[in-house]
């Protein structure tokens, strides 16, 4: 009996130690695991740091921290005169939340701390967010942070980056000596004075413009309780659920925007709009496109700045018009900086496609979880923008923070290592904010280890002890299978090409229509597009001319598009219309341009057939779907230009 009882109290001792050990580590895992390295890397001149962060934003903030509580020696350099960059100086209130389908937020660390500290909030208060970010920079012993502090250029040894170049305040040129350096500027301006390639916009898909800047406009004397009867008006007048309304934020009206509003420069429009409320009454408004802005030119950017202050009254005048919250409004300010969602796309060791995205990959080196849809904002007044697909969850590799050409630099934020369509999710501040600390965190490890980020990324044995050092920062990286809810589509091996195009639309529900009956148009489309963002070295008018010039609304049957594509890639020249016999009747003309048609379509489909242009099987007379149109499109178009489709410049 006494043994009995010894056992059953070793047994619950054991046990309450493995429940102390759960508390601890889920509840204590960021004061237990600061300061890792404390000791274990060589400590650093009195004129050199660990790490150097360039670039306040909230991403560099993550990464300086990251770093920092990892017990190296950090700069972060910042070239405003306080820290949050676009959250603060653009005022950009509203977070781009990242959940799964269990509604569990995947972006934790140093986001989640900022994030409880705003409240739990998704459109925070920007005076309480300036104080935030402050104070979680001052909290860290290890971290110096300097103000107006703007990068001049990078310090190279050969392909090696040892510092950085800035000048402050007063317009001195100050050197500053580093071991690792973290580009968190918005634009990845180290990387790109360093000699890292990139590209700019969506460049590596052939298109020319980027997504629209935004220019955040404040407003005073707004009944934010209002806000909720003019939702319920707008969605009586139009049927729209694309909007909502909360104690802090509210959306919608964009058939009343869009459609409705006047600009008075023709650049700009004014989509949506976002609200965000303020904690001393004001509210934010996110609506306002402008077009054409050059990110990468500050003489653009203060002109469209400039244009978009003048626009901004006019903005205020048109919400009083359509909305009662809004009657009593008027204009108080606009953000000291534009939201430039693009600019520059660093080449990294790799780059994040949109199918990664979407097949919700689990990368052995991930650094990052997110969720958030592919997101294509509007690209001129033409378009509104559209959705790519939304994935549950997906993670960020190493590969996308390591630029390539040069060692011991990290690139991080929306210019980091992402295709332009990818970037529509990856480019989200929560996200950033994630990646920026486990870079800083990455960047101590690489001292520790003495090793470049490069020589890293092919030791599969650091890369679990990097990830067991990021979980025990608090860094987030559940593990997960990786579900691609598209794999089992027949068809998917050449559709997967055009969605890292960004050629296809499946919005928030992930619906494609693939099953959808196609048109003679709907192939042209996706051949043309195809062509043109896939293959632009073939790509000119006279190539568009010979897919297009069959173009029409008709049903898409096996023979019409053996007629587009034997047309295309044989070169046919274009069909002579029968000359028309005046004794003919209107009815008989047609029944010979028909008969015609259908000898044209017997003759190609013969052509097709024997040359094999159709890797599918379906009959002349077949009806065919949206599905098979992407992959007859993928099929011809990689024929034409001799290569796979899929690959990305």
């Amino acid at each position: 009996m006494k043994r009995a009882a010894s056992v059953f109290g070793v047994l619950i001792f054991f046990g309450i130690f493995i429940m102390g050990l759960y508390y601890f580590s889920a509840g204590k895992t960021v004061t237990r695991a600061r300061e890792w390295a404390k000791g274990k890397i060589p400590i650093p001149a009195s004129d050199q740091y660990d790490v150097i962060v360039v670039g306040s934003d909230p991403e560099g903030i993550a990464a300086a921290i990251g770093a920092a509580r990892s017990g190296a020696k950090t700069l972060l350099l910042g070239k405003e005169e306080g820290p949050g960059g676009l959250l603060t100086y653009g005022m950009l209130n509203t977070l781009d939340m990242s959940r799964n389908k269990d509604k569990e937020i995947l972006t934790k660390g140093v986001f989640m701390e900022f994030y409880n500290a705003v409240g739990r909030t998704e459109s925070f208060d920007v005076e309480s967010a300036k104080k935030i970010f402050a104070n979680m920079i001052e909290k860290q012993k290890d971290l110096e942070y300097r103000n107006n502090s703007k990068f001049v250029e990078p310090i190279l040894d050969n392909n090696t980056i040892v510092g950085v170049v800035i000048e402050d305040k007063e317009g001195n040129l100050v050197e500053i000596k580093g071991k690792r350096v973290i580009d968190a500027t918005q634009d990845g301006d180290v990387c790109a004075a360093s000699g890292v390639p990139y590209y700019v916009g969506m460049e590596d898909i052939h298109l020319s413009g980027t997504m629209a800047a935004t220019l955040i406009i404040k407003v005073g004397g707004v009944d934010w309780k209002e806000i909720e009867n003019d939702i319920k008006r707008y969605k009586k007048a139009t049927a729209s659920e694309d909007c909502g309304w909360n104690a802090s934020t509210a959306w919608g009206f964009g058939k009343w925007c869009y459609e409705k509003y006047k600009p008075i420069y023709s650049n700009m429009q004014l989509r949506g709009p976002n609200f965000g409320l303020q904690d001393d009454g004001t509210v934010l408004i996110n609506a306002l496109q402008i077009f054409n802005v050059d990110g990468l030119s500050d003489e653009s950017k203060e002109k469209a700045l400039a244009d978009g202050k003048i626009e901004a009254e006019n903005v205020v005048k048109h919400l009083k018009k359509i909305l009662k919250s809004f009657k009593d409004a008027y204009l108080v300010d606009v953000a000291d900086e534009l939201n430039i969602r693009e600019t520059r796309h660093i080449k990294g060791e790799y780059i994040l496609k949109a199918t990664d995205i979407l097949e919700n990959k689990n990368f052995s080196d991930k650094i990052a979880l997110s969720s958030y849809p592919i997101d294509i904002q509007a690209t001129s007044k033409s378009n509104t923008g559209y959705v790519i697909g939304a994935p549950n969850q997906y993670s960020i590799p190493l590969g996308c923070i390591v630029p390539q050409k040069i060692d011991n630099l990290f690139i991080v934020g929306r210019s980091a290592s992402y295709s332009s369509i990818a970037a529509g999710s990856a480019r989200v501040v929560p996200t950033g904010m994630a990646v920026g600390e486990s870079a800083g965190i990455t960047a101590v490890y690489t001292i520790y280890k003495d090793t470049t980020p490069r020589e890293l990324l092919s030791s599969k044995s650091r890369i679990k002890q990097l990830t067991g050092i990021l979980k025990n920062q608090n860094v987030y990286l559940m593990e997960y299978v990786s579900i691609n809810s598209l794999g089992n589509v027949k068809g998917y091996k050449q559709i997967k090409k055009l969605l890292n195009l960004g050629i296809l639309s499946g919005g928030y529900s992930n619906n494609y229509y693939f099953d959808k009956e196609a048109t003679l148009s709907t192939l042209c489309n996706a051949m043309v597009n195809a062509l043109e963002r896939g293959g632009n070295e073939k790509y000119d008018l006279y190539a568009s001319h010979r897919i297009t010039r069959n173009y029409s609304n008709d049903k898409l049957t096996g023979g019409a598009a053996a007629r587009v594509v034997v047309g295309f890639l044989e070169n046919y020249p274009d069909t002579v219309k029968p000359v028309r016999n005046y004794s003919w009747t209107e009815e008989e003309y047609k029944a010979k341009l028909k008969e015609q048609d259908a000898e044209i379509e017997k003759q190609c489909w013969a052509v097709a057939k024997e040359k094999g242009y159709f890797s599918e099987d379906f009959k002349i007379n077949d009806v065919l779907t949206y599905r098979d149109v992407l992959v007859i499109a993928v099929d011809t178009i990689e024929r034409y230009i001799g290569r796979d489709l899929g690959v990305i410049y």
